[in-house]
């Protein structure tokens, strides 16, 4: 398998440790939090037949996929340069909604006497000729000064995204900022050190990615539970985009966060709930109307809700098999309550990539072993198509009608990731 130069050390530790915790090797205590607080939505009953809230319209299997082409399932774009700034190695973490792309551009990680040395990523827009940094937070800084950005999500121009100094498998940091486009400014909206130790904490189960939304962004954060067992909760935790107010609590005994508008799409299960039935979860919207759930299911054993998508009218996820070599992804229409299931060739850990638009389905299994293949499926046609494939490092971005996903060239064996930059047809 081989490792993209172009994934940070930063990511490529979180991964390793998420995938650890899908997948039922070593794991930090976080995954349990206290009983949710006076007011808290209880969990739902189960649901009906064969203990799913919804049916299955569709049954597919990513064997029958069809090769996408240029032209006919998508016009390409531009391809961008693997460099940026100077020679700082690119590191695609979204695309926007008119087909640019959320860059860091970062040094190449270095070994000195053992230790992993990171350098501090730099953060902006690239498009097919330019890459334009963002200015440096107005209000704050980090505890740690040497971060890598691994995660970003853009909505209207608006962009914020993850930094972290950690190349500890077992101790994840966090700074997330926040770059506003009218004010041309960026924020610090927190630091994983007012939570906890400054070392960092246990990475939550499934992903501490962050999402934003019309006016908050939200991501997920183990956080100290003194003198109670295990030593570790796991909370989503929001702020004002603004970078104004304060740090606040979302929800609580909660992962896997996707802010759609002014409303929060997330997962409760028993590796994050502490007394929910472990052979059980929930997809769970919270919006002014209130917090309920919009999917339940079963979960064998060995099984977990690795990820999630969501647009306004439907929700994705998919259900990630440890000790297997298969997952399934479901996409549920939430008007109609049925869903489209997809078998997936490999074990379907939190490391993989799942996009949703109004029109398409697209993912990636990150750096999964299995099928390394990069899919899109059309909502309207039910057809599925595939990208392109690349092992170790299958990695798709997807907003309105733009992609992209990655490629390494065989051309030599340290060579950079490319992408494709493509407008769905």
């Amino acid at each position: 398998m081989r490792i993209s130069p172009a994934l940070p050390f930063a990511i490529l530790l979180v991964g390793l440790t998420a995938c650890t915790s899908a997948e039922g090797g070593p794991r930090s205590t976080a995954g349990a939090t206290p009983p949710a607080k006076p007011g808290a939505s209880a969990p739902s009953a189960p649901g009906a037949g064969n203990g799913s809230s919804f049916t299955i319209s569709a049954a597919l299997d990513t064997d029958a996929a069809v090769q996408a082409r240029a032209g006919t399932q998508y016009t390409h774009r531009y391809t961008p340069a693997t460099t940026v700034a100077s020679g700082l190695t690119a590191n695609v973490l979204d695309i926007t909604g008119d087909g640019r792309l959320v860059v860091a551009g970062s040094p190449d990680a270095k070994s000195v006497d053992g230790v992993v040395q990171i350098e501090q990523s730099r953060v902006g827009i690239q498009d097919a000729t330019a890459f334009k940094p963002f200015p440096p937070a107005h209000n704050g800084k980090c505890q740690n000064t040497r971060r890598q950005a691994i995660y970003a999500d853009e909505q209207q121009d608006t962009v914020v995204w993850t930094e972290s100094a950690s190349t500890n498998l077992f101790a994840v940091d966090w700074c997330v900022f926040a770059y506003n486009p009218q004010s041309k400014t960026s924020a610090l909206l927190g630091d994983s050190a007012t939570i906890g130790p400054k070392e960092g904490m246990p990475e939550p189960p499934g992903t501490s990615a962050v999402t934003v939304g019309t006016s908050h962004a939200f991501w997920a954060t183990a956080y100290p539970t003194p003198g109670k067992k295990p030593e570790f909760g796991v909370k989503i935790v929001a702020r004002g985009i603004n970078g104004g107010g304060q740090l606040e609590t979302a929800v609580d005994r909660a992962k896997l966060p996707q802010a759609v508008g002014d409303t929060l799409f997330y997962v409760r299960s028993a590796d994050i709930a502490p007394g929910f039935d472990a052979h059980r979860f929930e997809i769970r919207k919270r919006s002014a109307q209130g917090d309920g759930v919009v999917a339940s299911g079963r979960l064998a054993e060995g099984q977990t809700v690795s990820a999630l998508s969501a647009t306004a009218t439907r929700t994705t996820w998919v259900i990630a098999n440890s000790d297997g070599e298969t997952s399934t992804l479901y996409s549920l229409d939430l008007a109609a309550n049925k869903a489209v299931s997809v078998k997936l060739h490999h074990p379907g850990p939190s490391t993989m990539h799942l996009r949703s638009t109004d029109t398409h389905l697209i993912w990636g299994s990150g750096s999964a072993a299995g099928d390394a293949g990069q899919y899109l499926y059309a909502l309207d046609t039910g057809k599925l198509w595939r990208l392109g494939s690349e092992e170790g490092y299958s990695v798709v971005h997807a907003k309105g009608d733009h992609i992209a996903w990655a490629a390494i060239p065989d051309t030599a064996p340290d060579a950079k990731a490319t992408y494709e930059v493509a407008d769905l047809k």
